[in-house]
């Protein structure tokens, strides 16, 4: 079947282009899905493509195994204790424990530091104190851990977009450069607004759980 990449064959109508599609398109499954043309195809099979239920469960799963991954490294970071060696002067090893990496806890160790007389004096050396690069490790580690995962979970009623569009992304990678870039440009009804391509996969990455 050959399909302009552009802006459909000139010498089809509208009418005909897209009956092209709908024929190129009807013999793919989710599984199967036909060989991506265009940005068109592509988009219009995973926009209407049968999901199965066994296929959704898994999406799911997959998704709220994410989170609680995260979850669990966030909590272990926040309420475990953690260790430093040192070696003394006479060169023997020593283990110094230290709090877990709180932001709360440790903001509030800073608060506290920050009230003495000798920092309220220098406020610039409470920046070098261990509390604070304490503090600061843990605001980058938290950080790091959050935004390892999309802001939330992906709600039922969004899954089936989220499978669609996961499995687009990764059919979209056989197609054209010029392709797969107006691809990413197409909007779909995703978390209650309207959002491109591009945005879903930057902010949710479905096609990590398909």
């Amino acid at each position: 079947m050959t399909i302009e990449h552009d802006e459909g064959d000139a010498h089809l109508s509208e009418e005909d282009y897209w009956a092209q599609i709908k024929a190129y398109n009807a013999d793919g499954s989710y599984a199967y899905p036909p060989p991506p043309i265009n940005a068109d195809q592509v988009f219009d099979f995973w926009t209407y493509v049968f999901v199965p239920d066994d296929v959704l469960r898994m999406v799911q799963a997959r998704d709220e195994k994410r989170h609680k991954e995260m979850e669990t490294q966030l909590h272990e970071l926040h309420h475990t204790r953690r260790y430093r060696e040192e070696r003394t002067r006479i060169y023997t090893i020593r283990s110094i424990w230290r709090p877990p990496l709180s932001p709360e806890l440790l903001q509030a160790e800073v608060d506290a530091l920050a009230r003495t007389r000798k920092y309220r004096r220098h406020p610039e050396r409470l920046e070098q104190t261990e509390a604070m690069l304490d503090l600061r490790l843990a605001i980058e580690r938290t950080d790091s851990l959050v935004s390892s995962v999309p802001p939330r979970r992906i709600p039922a009623e969004q899954v089936r977009t989220a499978a669609r569009v996961g499995m687009l992304i990764y059919n979209a990678q056989e197609l054209r450069d010029g392709e797969r870039r107006a691809l990413w440009s197409f909007t779909v009804l995703f978390m209650g607004e309207r959002q491109t391509i591009a945005a879903l996969y930057r902010t949710w990455r479905p096609d990590l759980i398909v």
